[in-house]
């Protein structure tokens, strides 16, 4: 995915948007177009970066469309057009000028000891009396340590715990100065208000106004003993909060914290004409509490338990609220209750609730059928308390509020919206506003009907350190960036050599100087560690994604470059069937910020990003930068969970340290490089000269606004008997007719308010909204009318904003709220309406027609193929065209407009496409010529020689890849394959190879037209391109003719081819052969080259033959010989006998004819071998054996004497012998029962010839033997 440049911009010109719902992090808009700055310097320079745009004179206003800290972002007209720059806030002033965060609450004590001494040390620092009010700072055991006065310069000491008492902590005094006094206040209700009286023993003759809250109402009266004031509801109370301030002339101010709401168990029942379906329950209220509800419930006991829910005024309920009323100056509740018609057991229970969360006790009474029984009960709030009825939070941050409400009316809730920075009530927020923080974490329970606090950004900036004194710095909420580029000022002087380290690890660049806002905490818990981590969290954030997409630094750049250039996968992801499962994402950013994380962790995030996504259907749902991207969204929201959940530290990557003059400085991280230095840096984290406050200032507050449901009753409170209580008094007293109210302009919600508390009801009310605007009523105001009518009400409401919808969606937003669309124009499914009318925001009657016209909004068709491409196109009615050829196949690599831009239906979209380059390889040159123009592409043929036939075998581009249209394809090689020529005549080759076919030739050495080409190198059949050469050889291999005939081998070479000669060294007999000859046997030579013999001698082997013999066969080949040694030798051979022969001979083979001179002759005299028959007469058979053969003669036969008949005479060879000897033959030979018969003994008699005859070696004797046998043991 490419990220365009203007798209780039976007990018970072978003970063607000993001951090603003992620992590509280903004910009300070304008409040409204027309804001201006008027410049109070005599000249000064607005400029970009270094660029001066415009200088500014004394007097001169421009338009603010933006501050960032101590700049003002103005439009300035210059010769080039408008242009926007910036302008120091020191040079102008701001008309209306920026708004300021109040501090955040204190926590206070009272002194209730006469001479309590306050001490550092042994050193006595101040006095307190009795009454004084000191604020605290730290809680030690046994100590407080606590200021003097309010002055800031007071100084602090430590006083005893015990000389003091801890005042309850009831919420910020809205301005931040020290209280004078803190009262108990006491409450009542009297025509239809609330009075909050209080002792004030100074009050005599002074005046006093509110402080914070709706200064336009609420005078605060003097009396003899204090003060009075008239409350029409808590909008003077700080969110969550108890208390009260008001302010004298002189500045005093005055804390007056307001008793908890309380019930009376005296309970009373009327009947009046105007509610003939019920009855009225009333009950004594004898403390009010200023904006209080009922919450309560009706069972029947032993099936359902007590489940406290508000009771709202609806009278078609069972159980309702009506109003609260005098009657002989005591104050009361009075519910409506349904009769049943039945005599079944039930039991109403009630409570009341304030808004700081208190409650009081439960009262129970119990009625059988439509008659309410004698007795009530009172229960005290513990674990015995009945169940409240309760919903499960869901999640809330960062919805739109218009959503969020959505979200909270399905289940059950309400929402009260407070600015993140003060918790100031916003009683009607923007529908777009994003929620930042949800006062009750998603996933807990909450009472249904009750309020869920709900904070929205707005980032007021800190103009000086003596403005942020005293702030409650809340990252998470309120902290903002509110400059990003290099700054300088004049003021600000950097000594590097004496920073003062906050880290141990100074290797880091990239520095933001940055703003900070103060503020209520909705997590109160956090400590100043977290806090300080958030704030670098952010800081890390804000310059990445300020940054140029690929210059993004350090690890969190690498995170948002990876998932941009997957943002087309990842928003596939979005809107499927099954839910979006971000695990292998998440695992990614994880490993990029060396992130060591469980399985279980995973499961976690992944369950949270489900309920982030359970309201998000599209990607523009989760754009919370609003640029179209989705990745960089996706994340943010990973690195601060990961953060959250304390598995990321941003601290590795981010450096805080001061300067020499204690300012803060903020160094990013980037390691390798050296550090870069802040220019000029505004109030970062904390101010300067203070430490870092607590982060419990308000956690009492907060806690009881958000607290939890209560747990289960115990069992008895669902049985049949009634509780003990005190007796029920009955009345009749009530109004029957009534004066309709003035409602006109009035939201419906109030309207139903005063209707109700005059026992009137709203006609129809389900066809109504609570925030719809009364225009008409009837009857109208002022008429008397019966108790319990019903009055209609018209109304108009405010129109929906639908810009951004498609048709459908559009349609059903207007439907919710009963309002009917009418699309003008031609309008397609997917377009995106443009223009509304009434717009926004403004007021029309209920099903009134709204007016909206739609553009088309441009698809993405790049890295599509035409045929998708442009039947996207017709499909939202959009044209197109290119300024090339264009066929269905290709590819588009451009479009403009680009996907997104909305466009009018008919509009034309320039396309840039590329053509497939087709697969030609393989292909003759004629084909693939006409395949090349078939895609409009051009030819590139390096090799001008190739014709048609020739085949090619390489292309670039490849074949597959997309390229413009009539891009030149080079094809090469282009091949033909070689002829054989090998036979051929240099002339006839040369003609074959360079006049038919453009082949080039060489030879190896220089040849003549006439040569015969022997060989060819590429071979015939290889392929290559015409123009390259074939070199032809025609040698011819040397014949072998070594050990021919002298003579015959000159023929052999003279006939061998290539006209080759012989020439014989030396002179040869004619009985001579090849010795040698040169070149070798195979070697290849030119033509007419010499073959060099050299004459040898084949002497014959003359071995056994007779001495006159042997010299005759020498003298055939011309050699002489002559007996130089002789000598004897006996033989067996009679042959050989007396015979004189040759034995052996100096020279035999080959050899060169002038290595010879003669051969020299050993002979030999062969006689006999005479060996004598050795006596073996009396020698045992086999020793007999053994000495014929150690005389080298042979045993030819043993002959038996004596023994059995079987084996007397009988004539065997030595191993027959041997075997009859061992038995193995033995009852063979014999036969019959001679399995026992043995040989006692086997001697020699005798030999045949007889001993000392004379024989020749080798000659056979025969023994003579006598065998003695015997059987078994004898």
């Amino acid at each position: 995915m490419r990220l365009e440049r203007n798209a780039m911009k976007s990018f970072a010109r978003s970063l607000t948007c993001v951090l603003i719902g992620l992590l509280g992090v903004a910009s300070v808009a304008a409040a409204e177009p027309g804001d201006y700055a008027e410049v109070t310097a005599d000249e000064a320079a607005i400029r970009v970066g270094n660029e001066v745009v415009a200088t500014a004179k004394k007097g001169e206003t421009y338009q603010i469309v933006e501050i960032r800290g101590e700049f003002y972002k103005v439009r300035v007209w210059t010769d080039q057009g408008e242009r926007l720059g910036y302008l120091w806030v020191k040079q102008a002033k701001a008309t209306p000028p920026p708004m300021y965060a109040p501090p955040a609450p204190d926590k206070y004590v009272r002194v209730k000891s006469a001479d309590a001494a306050i001490k550092s040390g042994s050193d006595l620092i101040a006095t307190a009396q009795v009454g004084d009010v000191l604020l605290l700072s730290i809680a030690r055991p046994g100590w407080l340590w606590v200021k003097t006065s309010a002055d800031k310069n007071a100084p602090a000491g430590w006083l005893k715990e015990n000389l003091a008492e801890r005042l309850e902590h009831h919420g910020p005094s809205q301005t931040g100065d020290w209280p004078s006094s803190i009262q108990t206040a006491s409450v009542a209700w009297s025509d239809g208000g609330y009075v909050v009286t209080s002792d004030l023993p100074s009050a005599t003759g002074k005046s006093f106004t509110l402080v914070g809250g709706d200064l336009q109402t609420s005078p605060v009266e003097t009396t003899s003993t204090g003060v009075k004031v008239r409350l029409e509801d808590d909008g003077v109370l700080a969110p969550g909060t108890k208390s009260l301030w008001i302010e004298e002339e002189s500045g005093a101010k005055h804390r007056l914290d307001l008793p908890d709401p309380a019930l009376s168990a005296v309970v009373s029942s009327s009947r009046y004409d105007t509610f003939p379906d019920g009855q009225f329950v009333s009950i004594e209220l004898t403390t009010p509490a200023p904006g209080m509800w009922l919450e309560g419930c009706q069972i029947i006991p032993g099936k359902e338990k007590p489940r406290m829910q508000r009771l709202e005024q609806d009278r078609s309920a069972d159980l309702s609220f009506a109003d609260i009323y005098q009657y002989k100056a005591k104050t009361y509740v009075r519910l409506a209750a349904r009769d049943f018609g039945d005599d079944v057991t039930r039991w109403i229970y009630l409570r009341a609730r304030a808004p700081w969360g208190a409650t009081s006790d439960t009262i129970a009474v119990m009625r059988v059928g439509d008659k309410l029984n004698e007795k009530a009960t009172t229960f005290k709030n513990d674990n015995s308390g009945p169940v409240d009825a309760v919903a499960q939070i869901p999640e809330l941050e960062l919805m739109p509020v218009y959503l969020a409400k959505q979200v909270l009316e399905a289940a059950g809730l309400q929402a009260e919206f407070v600015a993140a920075a003060d918790l100031q009530a916003i009683k009607s927020p923007s529908d777009s506003d994003l929620v930042h923080r949800q006062g009750v974490p998603a996933g807990e329970s909450r009472l249904i009907g009750g309020t869920i606090l709900l904070s929205i950004g707005s980032t007021p900036t800190v103009d000086s350190a003596a403005d942020a004194s005293r702030l409650t710095i809340d990252v998470a909420d309120t902290l903002s960036l509110t400059w990003i580029d290099q700054v300088t000022s004049p003021s600000f002087a950097l000594d590097e050599s004496k920073l003062n380290w906050l880290t141990s690890d100074p290797a880091a660049t990239g520095v933001l100087p940055i703003a900070v806002d103060g503020g209520v905490s909705l997590d109160p818990e956090r400590t100043d560690d977290e806090t300080s981590k958030a704030a670098f969290l952010k800081l890390l954030l804000a310059s990445t994604l300020a940054s140029p997409l690929q210059t993004m630094p350090g690890p969190i750049g690498a995170v948002f470059r990876d998932l941009i250039a997957d943002e087309d996968e990842l928003q596939q992801r979005i809107g499927g069937e099954n839910a979006f499962a971000i695990d292998d994402v998440a695992d990614r950013v994880a490993k990029q910020l060396g992130v060591d994380w469980s399985l279980d962790d995973q499961a976690a995030m992944q369950s949270d990003w489900e309920r982030y996504g359970r309201y998000r259907s599209t990607s523009a749902d989760y754009d919370l930068q609003q640029n179209e991207f989705f990745a960089d969204d996706l994340g943010v929201w990973i690195i601060v969970w990961l953060f959250e959940h304390k598995l990321y530290d941003p601290l590795k990557s981010t450096v805080p340290a001061t300067d020499a003059q204690g300012r803060p400085l903020a160094v990013l991280f980037q390691p390798g490089q050296a550090p870069a230095w802040s220019g000029d840096v505004k109030l970062p984290i904390l101010p300067p000269g203070f430490s870092a406050p607590p982060m419990l200032h308000i956690s009492e507050s907060v806690a009881s606004l958000n607290q939890h449901a209560s747990t289960p009753p115990a069992e008895d409170l669902a049985k049949n008997d009634p509780p003990k209580g005190d007796p029920v008094k009955h009345a009749s007293d009530g109004p029957t007719t009534v004066r309709v109210p003035m409602m006109i302009r009035d939201p419906v919600a109030m309207a139903d308010g005063k209707l109700g508390r005059l026992g009137l009801q709203v006609a129809d009310a389900a066809r109504l909204l609570d925030t719809d605007r009364v225009t008409k009523s009837s009857p109208a105001a002022d008429v008397w009318v019966p108790s319990g009518l019903a009055v209609d009400l018209s109304a108009e409401r405010r129109v929906p904003n639908v810009l951004g919808y498609n048709p459908d969606r559009v349609d059903s937003e207007l439907r919710r709220f009963n309002f009917r669309a009418q699309h003008l124009g031609k309008v397609m499914s997917n377009d995106v309406a443009v223009r509304q009318s009434p717009e926004s925001g403004e007021y029309a009657s209920v099903d009134e027609l709204i007016d909206v016209n739609f553009n088309a909004v441009m698809p993405l068709v790049e890295g599509k193929l035409a045929k998708e491409g442009i039947d996207a196109l017709e499909e939202r009615d959009l044209g197109y065209r290119a300024n090339t050829k264009i066929f269905l196949q290709d590819k588009i690599v451009q479009q403009s407009p680009n996907p997104g831009v909305l466009v009018s239906h008919g509009d034309i979209a320039d396309l840039v496409v590329h053509t497939k380059v087709p697969d030609i390889t393989g292909l003759r040159l004629d084909v693939a010529r006409k395949s090349l123009d078939d895609f409009d592409l051009a030819i590139n043929l390096p090799n001008q020689l190739a014709r048609g036939e020739d085949i090619v075998r390489g292309q670039n581009p490849n074949a597959g890849l997309y390229v413009p249209h009539q891009s030149n394809v080079r094809l090469s090689p282009v091949v033909t394959k070689v002829p054989n020529v090998v036979g051929y005549s240099l002339g006839d080759a040369e003609t074959v190879l360079d006049a038919r076919n453009d082949i080039g030739v060489r030879t190896i050495g220089s040849l003549l037209d006439r040569d015969r080409i022997t060989g060819q190198n590429p071979r015939a059949g290889t392929e290559i391109e015409r123009g390259q050469s074939v070199v032809l050889d025609a040698r011819v291999p040397a014949p072998n003719v070594r050990g021919d005939n002298l003579f015959a081998a000159a023929n052999t070479v003279r006939n061998a081819g290539g006209e080759l000669f012989a020439d014989i060294i030396g002179t040869g007999q004619q009985t001579d052969v090849v010795y040698s000859q040169s070149p070798n046997p195979g070697v290849l030579v030119m033509p007419r080259s010499t073959i060099s013999l050299v004459p040898g001698v084949n002497i014959p082997s003359v071995r056994g033959l007779s001495t006159n013999d042997a010299q005759q066969r020498l003298a055939n080949v011309n050699v002489s010989s002559r007996v130089t040694s002789s000598g004897t030798q006996e033989t067996s051979d009679r042959s050989m006998f007396f015979r004189t022969v040759v034995g052996g001979q100096s020279h035999s083979g080959l050899h060169a004819r002038s290595s010879i001179g003669q051969v020299n002759l050993s002979v030999t005299q062969y006689v006999p071998a005479y060996r004598k028959v050795p006596v073996v007469e009396g020698m045992a058979a086999l020793n007999a054996v053994s000495a014929i053969e150690r005389a080298d003669l042979r045993v030819g036969a043993i002959i038996v004497r004596g023994g059995h008949d079987q084996i007397a005479g009988r004539r065997m060879s030595v191993g027959e012998f041997r075997g009859i000897l061992l038995g193995q033959a033995l009852a063979t030979l014999l036969g019959g029962n001679s399995d026992g018969v043995r040989i006692q003994s086997a001697t020699a008699t005798g030999s045949s010839p007889g001993p000392y005859t004379e024989l020749i070696a080798g000659d056979s004797v025969d023994i003579y033997v006598h065998v003695i046998l015997t059987e078994g043991g004898k």
